[in-house]
């Protein structure tokens, strides 16, 4: 029964919930709409190259001898 009235509220949001009036800075958001359309660096460039580890076998298997 309970749940059925929460169906059923008219405005189940609390009001803080309508505030569009958000504090923001506007260098930040300036910089995010510019960054998500693809038209703005946010921090350094993109590598150009990337190097990823090599796995190493463990001491006593394969590789080089040194005994």
């Amino acid at each position: 029964m309970e749940a059925n009235k929460g169906i059923h509220i008219q405005d189940p949001f609390p009001r803080a919930a309508y505030n569009t009036q958000i504090a923001t800075d506007g260098k930040v958001i300036n910089r995010a709409i510019r960054s998500y359309q693809g038209g703005g660096q946010t921090s350094a460039p993109a590598p150009s190259a990337v190097i990823l580890p090599v796995a190493t076998p463990p001491n006593g298997t394969g590789g080089a001898t040194g005994q």
